[in-house]
């Protein structure tokens, strides 16, 4: 069933309208600087700067910031993956639906404060403004820019061919070039501005969509409770608690396993966190999280019900083509011309929306991380020129990676929660241990490699064997695998700092107090003594431990030299501080306030061979994250939030209660 005259219409006015919303985004404000150029008039509101290109100079307001939020979720591979792995396995993928609420809650009250009070453009700043260090950001950035290629963009592609080439009948190697250059050309022009006032249509244009296939389709198998008990729907297809032993959704897994994923998705990833930022206050971006949580309830609906649906009414067109089939063929049997156009409208807008979303969030990455990593004065402006040669980029790497997306699995979704399972809970663990005040650099750093590893190595069995596993590692359940990746994260990054903390106390005795100078940004660690951590990396001693205690704190054997050194630093400074007289005890009162309470004095003193592990020394910051120094005072931070936007929490948890009430009725 082609498209006629009524649908061709229906699609040029929604191509019309994105191309209005670019319009009055893009050339529009280019066309009134242009008339207003004689006028010498600077843009007030920082346009062509980093943080107006990447984050919409923080201005959306909470509708837009829920509709962006939901936009960037729902893909093409929704449409064809939700509904396929429902005609194939049943209600059972729904758990990925209806447990983000709790995760996108967990972002409005717990990360928004952090995120929007340090000021980060990107979820790997924040890693390393908490942590310090360039490693971390590096390698997280690198690792969500290849799971954007992995998953995201190529599923997407792969996705919207399988659509138009049902319906039609084109190659969908085409199609994806054809939506690649569209989106690709007004997301590299007009920014996250433009990407996120185009998504708020498509919300639109996607819902509609969605619940007329629903409705349809429920209508042709007579209802929800006819479909229950339909010949071909098995009865397990309607349970979402599965038997521990299931191939694709245990029970298990899904309880206690699908945090792993989830929390870097909703909390960590740059492309959907990336909307929370553009927000004008937290304020906003909780209610836009809130919003999107509501909006989460009804992908079930418009996708899982209409793929059981699809297998009801035609078992045997799915059994030949594939359970990915099953969507297409709804659309192409089911719906009357017009709403024919309206559905592959919405399904361009799905596929447009996401595509969209993973350039602009990726180019931030490349621009703010990887760039500037390596070129790190480059002028503000270049920086944005920089951001739309990297939204080629990724379109070059997205269509490189296309052919291979196929051979992941013959489901797409689980395609893709399979390669965000393995790849995910390593970064998951450690932004939930950057709420520790005690998790260090070095342990955090070293236990994100290892999960990674873990994780590639499950990655490369899966390609190399696809849905035939031989060896043991690549025959775990991919939610199994995920829990088991992230404990051992945790363990190696929990252990790993407890035992630098407990050795360095034990040794030395000796405290390291971060006080950033100008152009450091290193967190604040304190022991019993108090070092300062001087702006050229060397540690010099503040305060005298005392002298009766210093004997037996200090190691007796085994580091002559480091007792050698460290009497020799005290001594000067004894020496130093019985030379100074009135005057510099005026000067050093100056000097104690100019460095915020931390005593300076005028001569620096022999550095001491102590290295404090908790941080790397070597990195260099703009400034200083506004972690709490315990996970109390975060939570107060929580707490009086509730407080002070009481209907914002009302409305959260009311949502939360809902998901947990359709998650049993479905148990």
């Amino acid at each position: 069933m082609g498209l006629d005259g009524s649908d061709g219409a229906v699609i040029a006015v929604y191509f019309i309208t994105l191309a209005a919303i670019g319009f009055r985004d893009v050339w529009l404000p280019a066309l009134r600087r242009a008339l207003r150029r004689h006028e010498r008039v600077e843009r007030a509101d920082g346009e062509g700067t980093p943080q107006s290109y990447f984050l919409a100079s923080r201005e959306m307001n909470a509708w837009a910031v829920g509709a962006s939020l939901f936009a960037s979720n729902i893909g093409s591979e929704h449409f064809v993956g939700l509904a396929g792995t429902a005609a194939s396995s049943g209600m059972g993928v729904g758990w990925f639906e209806w447990t983000a609420p709790f995760y996108l809650a967990l972002l409005g009250w717990v990360f928004v404060p952090l995120y929007l009070r340090n000021h980060v453009f990107t979820m790997p700043e924040y890693m390393q403004k908490r942590f310090g260090g360039q490693r971390i950001r590096l390698a997280i950035s690198l690792v969500s820019l290849g799971l954007y290629v992995f998953t995201k963009v190529s599923a997407s592609l792969y996705a919207g061919g399988v659509i138009f080439h049902t319906v039609l009948d084109v190659n969908p190697y085409l199609v994806a070039v054809a939506l690649i250059l569209i989106t690709g050309s007004y997301t590299a022009l007009g920014g996250l501005r433009v990407v996120v006032h185009t998504e708020v249509f498509n919300t639109i244009m996607l819902l509609a969509g969605g619940l007329v296939v629903c409705a349809l389709s429920l209508n042709a198998v007579g209802g929800l409770e006819d479909l229950k008990q339909n010949k071909n729907i098995p009865s397990s297809f309607f349970h979402m608690a599965r038997s521990p032993s299931d191939e694709e959704f245990p029970w298990p897994g899904m309880v206690f396993g699908i945090w792993c994923s989830s929390v870097w998705y909703w909390c960590a990833d740059q492309n959907i966190v990336q909307r929370v930022l553009c927000a004008r206050t937290e304020t906003t971006a909780r209610w836009g999280t809130v919003l999107a949580s509501a909006l989460k309830v009804l992908p079930v609906f418009m996708m899982v019900l209409p793929g059981i649906a699809a297998r009801a009414l035609y078992p045997s067109e799915i059994a030949d083509r594939g359970p990915d089939a099953a969507y297409p063929l709804l659309v192409t049997r089911l719906l009357p011309h017009g709403l024919l156009g309206l559905v592959c409208a919405s399904m361009l807008s799905a596929l447009m929306s996401s595509l969209a979303s993973v350039f602009n969030s990726a180019s931030t990455l490349l621009t703010m991380d990887v760039w500037q990593r390596f070129r790190p004065n480059t002028p503000p402006r270049t920086l944005v020129t920089v951001g739309r040669i990297a939204t080629a980029i990724m379109c070059v790497l997205s269509l490189l990676w296309l052919p291979l997306v196929a051979r992941g699995s013959s489901l797409l979704f689980i395609y893709v929660q399979r390669v965000s399972n393995y790849l995910s809970p390593p970064i998951t663990t450690c932004f939930l241990l950057s709420l520790w005040p005690a998790a260090e650099e070095p342990s955090v750093f070293a236990a994100l490699v290892v999960g990674l590893l873990f994780g590639f190595v499950r990655l490369l069995l899966d390609i190399a064997a696809g849905d035939t596993p031989t060896f043991w590692l690549a025959s775990i359940n991919f939610m199994y695998f995920a829990l088991i990746s992230a404990t051992l994260t945790a363990l190696i990054a929990v252990g790993g700092s407890l035992y630098s903390r407990h050795t360095r106390k034990n040794k030395t005795h000796f405290s390291a107090r971060y006080r950033p100078a100008p152009g450091s940004s290193d967190m604040v660690d304190e022991f019993d003594d108090t070092l300062e951590l001087v702006a050229s990396g060397r540690l010099v001693t503040t305060i005298d431990p005392d002298p009766e205690q210093s004997s037996s704190l200090l190691p007796s054997a085994g580091e002559p030299a480091l007792m050698r050194e460290v009497s020799e630093a005290r001594d000067g400074r004894d020496q130093q501080d019985q030379q100074q007289d009135e005057g510099g005890e005026g000067e050093e009162e100056e000097n104690q306030h100019a460095h915020g309470g931390v005593t300076s004095h005028p001569h620096p003193h022999p550095p001491l061979p102590t290295q404090p592990s908790s941080q790397s020394l070597s990195s260099t910051t703009s400034e200083t994250i506004e972690l709490p120094s315990t996970a109390e005072s975060h939570w107060h931070v929580v707490r009086a939030a509730c407080r002070a936007a009481p209907g914002q929490a009302v409305s959260s948890m009311a949502v939360c209660a809902t998901m947990v009430f359709l998650l049993a009725y479905f148990a």
